[in-house]
C-alpha cells in the first residue's frame, strides 16, 4: 500500500468513525476524485408482480447488491460505483473506501432512504410500501431497511415496539458501512 492509500484510507476510518453523517458526506467526492470506482452496473431487473389497487410494482435484481446507508441506493456488488444521478443525493460511500461491510444472507427490500424522516413521510410512504408487500406477494423473510434519520424518531420506535411490520424484519441502513444482500426486491410506483 502506498502511502497516498494509506493517508485516504486512514481518512475515510476516522470521517466515518464520526456521528454526523455530513462529514461523510462530503467525503465522499474527495475520495472519489482520487480513487475512482468502476463504471455503474445495473444487475438485470425481473419485474414479478403489479397490483394497480395499491399502485406499486415489484421488481427483483437476482444479483448480489450492496445499500448505501445515506440515500438507500443500492449499487451492483461488489463493486460500488456513483452513478451520475446520485451527484444530487447526498451519499456516503466512505464504507466502500475503508471496507465497512455488512454482509446479508438474505433478500432485501429498502423501505426508507434518505434523510426525509418526517411523520408525513412515514404515513405517505412507508406504511403504503410496507401495505403492498403483501399484496404484491414478496416474501416475509426479505430484511426491510430504513435509514438512520427514520429509525431515531419516537414514532417509528413505538411502531417497532408495536409489532407494525411483524412478521417482517426490519433492520437499519448502519452509518459508515455498505450493506450487502444476495437478492434484492424493489417496489416502485406505476407509471
Amino acid at each position: 500500500m502506498s502511502a497516498r492509500q494509506a493517508l485516504f484510507a486512514g481518512a475515510a476510518r476516522l470521517i466515518s468513525s464520526f456521528a454526523h453523517s455530513g462529514w461523510r458526506q462530503m467525503l465522499t467526492p474527495v475520495l472519489f476524485n482520487h480513487k475512482p470506482l468502476p463504471q455503474h452496473l445495473t444487475p438485470p431487473a425481473t419485474q414479478m408482480a403489479e397490483d394497480v389497487a395499491t399502485g406499486y410494482r415489484w421488481l427483483r435484481h437476482d444479483a448480489p447488491v450492496g445499500i448505501e446507508p445515506a440515500s438507500g441506493i443500492a449499487f451492483h456488488a461488489p463493486r460500488l460505483a456513483l452513478p451520475p444521478y446520485m451527484a444530487r443525493t447526498p451519499v456516503d460511500l466512505t464504507g466502500a473506501f475503508n471496507g465497512k461491510f455488512v454482509d446479508r444472507r438474505e433478500a432485501g427490500l429498502v423501505l426508507h432512504g434518505g434523510s426525509d424522516a418526517s411523520f408525513e413521510t412515514y404515513e405517505r410512504e412507508i406504511l403504503r410500501r410496507f401495505a403492498a408487500l403483501n399484496q404484491l406477494g414478496i416474501p416475509e423473510d426479505t430484511l426491510l431497511f430504513v435509514s438512520l434519520p427514520m429509525m431515531r424518531n419516537a414514532f417509528f420506535q413505538d411502531a417497532l415496539r408495536d409489532g407494525v411490520f411483524r412478521p417482517r424484519a426490519v433492520e437499519l441502513l448502519r452509518p459508515g458501512t455498505i450493506t450487502r444482500v444476495s437478492r434484492l426486491e424493489i417496489i416502485s410506483p406505476i407509471g
